[in-house]
């Protein structure tokens, strides 16, 4: 059984880098029928009608509405979108704002623009006021849902000078509120009284149901990205219908079933892509959606209330279960250590054999149970991706949890998701294979000496899952997409012996955190070195990390005459002397970080901690190009061990 379930996985893999055309892919998609966000929807219907379906946290325990309660409220909210003038089948014309945390509120306004060929867009915190003005005023949205948690004049700020005429409320906003918005000429409707009712059309008779096409736009979801304004990603229904489908082939082939019997927190971020399709996922096979409070400090109690047994994670989080796991451990009485230690021996050498982590010994319950509690005790498997993770923290989690974490790789572009491990691949670093639904090569990076023909290079993707196109920015998608629809992803992968790929650079000078966060080093050590005592800079960041660290050269001459005008050092020290003092270092670091609070950077973009080198970066030493750019691979290798020295000293 194991093997056949590795090889057939592996198999695809090789189909997917030898196949030039996507006709030899199709078959994967006969038995798929649900090609919108509607038919998933209606699949789960089906199946758990009066079962649970969304789920609120209240007090103790959670007050859920059922499948058929949760198909009525969406297409009674959606003939209110019509009513309002928003027209199906309009895509990029007909825009519904949602500016919300995780609600059930959120999901069935996605529900009723599917029900209604309508395009809901999430807006979210972290783009910053400019970001969600942008994405309101270049949608030329009428319609914005919001949760209320913000005050009116929050909200006025961010519409001022769009097109918006009305704001849906999800919860009831004050008297005050409602005055203010009024006289800015701004309507306030109350979702719970728009599902209360059936809208009808203007000369009286019912407003139908008309769901999506499959090739109709799903959502527009904005990433970050790291310099300007954010980019709209077009997503279709056909992405999602493929995904979801294909995830569920990839996950009978892991002999894992959901059903309506399990449950699925949604705690991470609704405007991103990996909860979008997760959310489908789960309506796709009549699960139940519990949503979390809304803060996580206490995300960790509504994880014990609501017990769920598919959990998504993200490495930032496994990372810190392992740290509260091992630190419990530590300080447990000698016997309880031992067993924990011998039980976790044992099942590391039976995942060597081959062995599934579901199995588990008398010893292993024993052991781990107090460990599985944290999650709820329930979790039969998790998916994990956002960022890369290390093998010892996800082997950890494999051994203690007691269930499949399975990797996996996308982006925003891709619909969330293109590749992903199988049980029984426990060696970490890979991200398995391609599921059915894409293709994926390798394409020559020679100005970083990857090449397809070793096996590396840039990570490029095609298939039915694919974006459309970035909003209304033709250019950034040209950039994206060649002529014969390959998706550049920016990422290098390296196909391993096995047939499954690994990632192991960035083809453009962009990293991405621990946290999932992106940093573009170039844009902010060209702010940097404008601080008079700074020569050159190098920014480091690593995807296992929660920081940044940077090598600094300082500026010689400048150097000497603040040390003699601050009286450091004596006049004989030498420029490496100088160095190695601390209060150079440590006055640079303030220059560091005032320069940070003038250009309005966030935490992650200021470096945690920097170490002064007195050798320039040259074309002689090979730190520099021809053309005095900084060579990145060369200075992460060059500098090696003064940024393991740092991150060492940082995680202490």
């Amino acid at each position: 059984m194991i093997k056949s379930v590795i090889n057939d996985h592996l198999e695809r893999s090789r189909i997917s880098v030898l196949c030039s055309t996507g006709k030899i892919r199709e078959h994967f998609f006969d038995d798929i029928k649900q090609r919108t966000n509607y038919e998933l929807f209606q699949r789960g219907l089906r199946y758990n009608r009066n079962g649970r379906c969304l789920g609120t946290r209240e007090e103790n325990s959670y007050v859920w509405k059922t499948y058929s309660e949760v198909d009525k409220l969406a297409s009674t909210f959606g003939t209110h979108l019509v009513k309002f003038g928003l027209e199906p089948h309009k895509n990029e014309e007909s825009l519904v704002g949602i500016y919300s945390k995780n609600r059930w509120e959120f999901d069935v306004t996605q529900l009723a623009c599917a029900y209604y060929s309508l395009v809901p867009v999430p807006i979210y915190d972290t783009l910053g006021k400019e970001g969600c003005s942008f994405i309101v005023s270049q949608g030329n949205m009428r319609v914005i849902c919001v949760d209320g948690l913000k005050s009116a004049a929050e909200y006025l700020s961010i519409i001022e000078g769009s097109q918006v005429e009305c704001l849906i409320y999800y919860s009831d906003p004050s008297a005050e509120d409602t005055e203010l918005l009024f006289q800015a000429g701004i309507q306030v409707m109350l979702f719970q009284e728009l599902c209360s009712v059936e809208a009808t059309a203007d000369d009286g008779s019912p407003i139908q149901v008309d769901p999506a096409y499959e090739e109709d736009l799903a959502t527009i979801l904005y990433t970050s990205g790291t310099t300007g304004m954010p980019k709209g990603v077009m997503l279709t229904h056909k992405a999602f219908g493929v995904v979801v489908g294909s995830a569920d082939l990839y996950l009978i082939k892991a002999n894992i079933r959901l059903d309506s019997s399990d449950l699925y927190l949604s705690y991470l971020p609704s405007a991103h892509s990996f909860n979008s399709v997760c959310t489908y996922a789960v309506f796709y096979t009549g699960s139940g959606i519990g949503y979390y409070s809304g803060s996580v400090l206490k995300l960790m109690e509504d994880i014990q209330i609501l017990k769920p047994t598919f959990f998504p994670i993200v490495p930032r989080l496994l990372n810190r279960l392992y740290d509260q796991i091992n630190q419990g451990v530590k300080g447990a009485f000698c016997l309880k250590r031992k067993l924990f230690e011998r039980a976790m021996e044992g099942k590391l050498e039976q995942m060597s054999q081959g062995v599934p982590v579901s199995k588990d010994s008398l010893l292993s319950r024993i052991a781990f149970k107090k460990a599985r509690e944290v999650l709820g005790g329930q979790v039969r498997v998790m998916l994990i991706g956002s960022a890369p993770i290390s093998d010892k923290v996800l082997n950890f989690g494999r051994v203690v949890m007691g269930c499949e974490i399975l990797e996996c790789y996308g982006q925003t572009e891709t619909c969330a998701a293109a590749f992903g491990t199988l049980p029984f691949q426990y060696e970490a670093g890979r991200v398995g294979g391609p599921l059915p639904c894409c293709e994926c090569k390798l394409v020559d990076i020679p100005e970083m000496d990857y090449f397809a023909s070793r096996d590396q290079g840039e990570i490029c993707f095609r298939g039915p899952n694919m974006f459309r196109g970035y909003f209304k920015d033709p250019e950034k998608t040209r950039e994206a997409i060649d002529d014969k629809g390959w998706v550049h992803s920016g990422d290098v992968g390296q196909w391993l012996s096995d047939g499954s790929l690994k990632i192991i650079d960035r083809k453009k000078h962009i990293f991405k955190l621990s946290q999932g966060e992106y940093i573009a080093p170039e844009k902010l050590e060209s702010a940097y070195v404008q601080i008079p005592l700074i020569a050159q800079m190098f920014l480091h960041g690593d995807s296992l990390e929660s920081c940044t660290v940077a090598i600094v050269v300082p500026d010689e001459e400048v150097l000497r005459s603040y040390c003699e005008k601050k009286k450091i050092g004596s006049s004989g020290d030498t420029f490496e002397q100088l160095c190695r003092l601390a209060e150079i270092k440590a006055s640079i670091m303030d220059k560091i970080k005032e320069k940070a609070k003038e250009n309005q950077f966030n935490s992650l973009e200021v470096p945690k901690m920097i170490f002064l080198s007195h050798d320039l970066f040259t074309v002689e030493n090979d730190l520099l190009t021809p053309t005095m750019k900084s060579k990145r691979p060369a200075l992460k290798k060059f500098f090696e061990n003064e940024i393991n020295e740092m991150y060492l000293k940082i995680n202490q």
